[in-house]
C-alpha cells in the first residue's frame, strides 16, 4: 500500500533512511543526519560508496560496508529486494509529483541524498493564506457526507 505524506512518500522517505542505516560507516563518529527543509530533506551518512561501488557505476554496482545490517533487514521484511532501493526511491518520488533525488556520490567520506518536495514553497504559502477561507466550506461539505445524521 502506497502513502503519500504530500511533500514526499512514506516509502521513499523509508527507503532512504534504511539506507542510510544499513550502508553507513559505524567506525565513524558522523552522525547520520536527516535535515527538513520547505522545499527539501537531506539525509547524509558516514561513509562514501564502498567496495565495487564507484561514481561511475552507481546505483548499478552495490556492494555492502555491513552484510549482516543487510541480511537482518532482508529477512525482518524492511529490505524486498536488495539493490532496487535507488530506482524505487528515483520512481516514487517522481509519480509523487516531485523531480528525482540527488545522490552526491562524489564525497570521499560521506554519502548523501536530497529530496526535493513534491510542493513548493510558495504554493505551501497561498495553501496557507487560503486555509481559513477553504477550510469551513470543505468542513461543510465532508461532515454530513461522512458522518451522517441519526434518524
Amino acid at each position: 500500500m502506497k502513502i503519500y505524506l504530500g511533500k514526499y512518500p512514506a516509502d521513499a522517505l523509508r527507503e532512504l533512511i534504511l539506507n542510510a542505516c544499513m550502508h553507513r560507516d559505524y567506525q565513524a563518529n558522523m552522525p547520520t543526519r536527516f535535515y527538513e527543509f520547505t522545499d527539501r530533506i537531506e539525509i547524509m551518512n558516514p561513509g562514501g560508496l564502498y567496495g565495487k561501488a564507484r561514481p561511475d557505476n552507481f546505483p548499478e554496482v552495490n556492494d555492502y560496508r555491513n552484510p549482516i545490517i543487510a541480511q537482518a533487514l532482508k529477512i525482518m521484511g524492511y529490505v524486498n529486494m536488495f539493490n532496487r532501493g535507488v530506482s524505487r526511491v528515483k520512481s516514487m518520488m517522481v509519480e509523487n509529483g516531485g523531480k528525482e533525488p540527488t545522490f552526491n556520490v562524489d564525497k570521499i567520506t560521506a554519502f548523501e541524498v536530497i529530496s526535493y518536495s513534491a510542493i513548493k514553497h510558495s504554493d505551501l504559502q497561498d495553501l496557507k493564506k487560503n486555509l481559513p477561507k477553504i477550510f469551513p466550506k470543505l468542513f461543510d461539505k465532508l461532515i454530513p457526507r461522512l458522518f451522517p445524521r441519526k434518524r
